[in-house]
């Protein structure tokens, strides 16, 4: 699955210097905050139905509240010290 645009931005966020806040539609124009989180992971996922019933492709990210992540950056890497407990898995 090709990783472009909006979903490239969630998953590179790190590298680009770049925060990432979550926020929930709770009702037609208005939203609650869920806080900063930092995509500890992606993985591709099949057949997921689509708003039209349609199966489809998905990238599903793996999103940890940045609080409990320890995010050490190196020229040539980013590695996020988390497990899979403290992860939430977001479509």
């Amino acid at each position: 699955m090709v990783v472009q645009r909006g979903n490239a931005a969630i998953r590179d966020h790190v590298i680009n210097g770049e925060d990432f806040h979550i926020f929930k539609t709770t009702e037609p124009a208005h939203v609650r905050y869920l806080g900063q989180m930092v995509c500890a992971g992606t993985e591709s996922v099949s057949n997921v139905p689509g708003k039209d019933g349609h199966a489809r492709s998905v990238i599903v990210f793996r999103l940890v509240p940045i609080q409990k992540v320890d995010i050490h950056i190196a020229s040539t890497e980013v590695r996020l010290n988390v497990t899979q407990e403290q992860s939430n898995r977001c479509f």
